[in-house]
């Protein structure tokens, strides 16, 4: 039964407590750093796709105000009103607007119309085409011309985002106004350039300002991974969404570091299989301890000589069974020197006065009779 108990109390291990607590926070740590460096990485790929969305929607702007630039420059040009409004000469059309237009400025799409909004002339790709040519958008354009006739404090032109044969296409507007600022009949003729962001445009924007893979796409949801912005028309209602993959300067980052990150995890793994390693081994090695601790305190309590354990200022920590019973009273916060007088035995005075007070080492054997069957 005794030896059940002592079993029984050495199972009790506070130093599992202790290591498991540090694998915990070990673990914690290491998981608090993987996941602070998906976040970051996460965050810079956001930072990146946001800004590269931004650049998109400047890139556009930009292209339509040097559309409206190049319009309004043309539109003042007298060669230009004679052969087109006046003799329309077929040949100069074909030379100075259609094929020179397309080489030097990307200009696809070139209109002239009327004052009750017909075309006069009607150009696609730097090639004159049946003036019914654009007929599918024609509303799109005599709301263009319109709004290039408004009245306005400054001359210029005027552009937007529309759809023709499923591309989007850039357009802008200015009224023809001679260069001697007589004035056309009213209304006056408008003058309208187009670039089609067709997929040979795209691709030559994808080049130029970094956005890979862009591309128009009518219908579908954009991949989660893909960048985009929506391309509305004059009723602010969307036709379509130009798409292209965004730089992910986070996961090049990731990359890099995954190596460190592996033998990181590496490292972790050994340090936590050496602190369980060593926690059994010590943990085996104090229960061997603390069994053999408490058979001893077994066998000194069960003793019948009497057993006291005192500091060097003499203060008992420890009694025996045999020792309470003998001197019959409690232990607690007692003094040596005070418990056993001088007339006791000199001997064991001398021996306890020169342990106390000069803290020196003694070993040896010394009897005290207090009568025939008590002695120490």
């Amino acid at each position: 039964m005794l030896i059940e108990n002592i079993k029984e109390k050495s199972q009790s291990n506070p130093v599992h407590a202790i290591v498991l607590a540090l694998i915990f926070l070990l673990t914690v740590t290491l998981f608090a750093m993987i996941a602070v460096i998906f976040h970051s990485t996460n965050q810079a790929n956001d930072e990146a796709r946001s800004h590269s969305i931004s650049s998109a929607n400047n890139i556009l702007k930009e292209k339509l105000l040097q559309l409206e630039s190049n319009v309004s420059d043309y539109s003042y040009w007298d060669d230009l009103i004679q052969n087109t409004y006046y003799r329309h000469d077929q040949k100069w059309i074909d030379n100075k607007l259609g094929k020179y237009l397309l080489n030097n400025f990307n200009i696809s799409n070139v209109i002239v119309l009327d004052g009750k909004n017909k075309p006069i002339v009607a150009i696609s790709n730097g090639v004159t085409v049946d003036k019914n040519f654009y007929h599918t958008f024609v509303s799109d354009l005599k709301e263009l011309a319109e709004k290039a006739r408004e009245p306005s404090p400054t001359r210029q032109g005027t552009s937007r985002i529309s759809i023709f044969n499923n591309t989007p296409i850039l357009l802008a507007a200015s009224v023809l106004t001679p260069e001697d600022g007589s004035q056309l009949p009213s209304p006056a003729p408008v003058l309208i350039y187009g670039k089609q962001l067709n997929n040979s445009f795209l691709s030559k924007l994808s080049k130029q300002f970094q956005l890979d893979e862009l591309q128009f796409t009518q219908t579908g949801k954009a991949d989660s991974s893909q960048a985009f912005i929506d391309i509305k028309n004059r009723k602010n209602q969307s036709i379509g969404k130009l798409t292209w993959s965004p730089k992910k300067p986070g996961d090049q980052v990731l990359t890099k570091t995954k190596r460190p990150m592996i033998f990181l995890l590496l490292g972790c793994t050994l340090v936590l299989f050496i602190i369980i390693r060593s926690t059994n081994i010590i943990t085996k090695r104090l229960a061997n301890a603390k069994e053999s601790i408490e058979f001893l305190s077994t066998a000194i309590d069960q003793s019948q000589s009497i057993v006291l354990i005192f500091d060097h200022e003499g203060t008992i920590k420890y009694t025996n069974l045999q020792a309470d019973n003998f001197f019959n009273i409690s232990f607690q916060d007692k003094n040596i020197a005070n418990l056993i007088p001088t007339l006791f035995n000199d001997k064991f005075y001398r021996i306890i006065n020169n342990h106390i007070i000069n803290k020196n080492l003694w070993q040896g054997d010394f009897e005290y009779k207090s009568s025939d069957s008590h002695s120490i």
